[in-house]
């Protein structure tokens, strides 16, 4: 079977890699999906591409600060004589956001941007999950009570296990990001905190010094031979 697969089209041939397992399995009797405790297709006969080298990128995985942005929308309104921002954050925001702290805001539809501080902070959780907060303006230039704005307020987080977005990938209801161990790979099931929009934080599933593949990785299986 194995001979018959490797004359196939590169594109081909790795569907037909996916699929001949389940359809072995169904044929023999087997059921049930793979275990969330061990990777599929271990079988070194079914690694990778049919046991090709592949070409990979890696990124050691180390303490760092990890830049999160808090991003909510909402409306400029006259208070005090003076148009604020008033927006609102989402609970689970709520312990990266302090008075004082500096926020961007953007005019919707444009281009126009104000700096500004976070003023008021609310003193609830609404039935939605909001809690509210108000912003000061640095400049009132340009700008009309009603425009629609966006908040962005960033935040350095010390000490957290980072991973570029695209070493992530999603199988099933796992999520994995696979290291490079002895010039092959290992799938690892990761547990993933926050997302800034390129790289995500990692809560459980890696450790410090991990060497973490971010290319070619849709590629892999368990023990795939892998090339920096």
């Amino acid at each position: 079977m194995l001979s018959l697969i490797t004359k196939l089209p590169a594109g081909i041939r790795l569907t037909v890699l996916l699929i001949y397992p389940l359809v072995f399995q169904f044929c023999t009797g087997g059921g049930g999906a793979t275990s969330a405790e061990s990777p599929p297709f271990t079988d070194s006969a079914f690694a990778g591409k049919l046991n090709d080298t592949i070409r990979v990128t890696t990124r050691y995985c180390v303490p760092e600060d990890f830049i999160y942005v808090v991003e909510a929308y909402g409306k400029l309104r006259r208070s005090g004589g003076q148009l604020q921002a008033f927006t609102g954050i989402l609970e689970s925001d709520f312990r990266y956001i302090k008075s004082g702290q500096k926020v961007t805001v953007k005019i919707l539809g444009s281009a126009d941007e104000v700096q500004g501080q976070v003023a008021d902070i609310g003193k609830y959780v609404d039935d939605n999950g909001i809690i509210n907060v108000r912003i000061t303006l640095s400049s009132q230039r340009d700008l009309l009570a009603g425009m629609n704005i966006v908040a962005s307020i960033r935040n350095s987080i010390p000490g957290r296990l980072i991973v570029p977005r695209e070493a992530v990938i999603v199988h099933g209801d796992s999520t994995v990001v696979f290291t490079i161990r002895e010039g092959k790979s290992v799938w690892n099931y990761v547990a993933l905190g926050k997302d800034n929009g390129r790289e995500v934080e990692v809560l459980r599933g890696l450790k410090p010094g991990d060497k973490v593949i971010i290319s070619n990785n849709i590629e892999l299986t368990q023990d795939s031979p892998v090339k920096e």
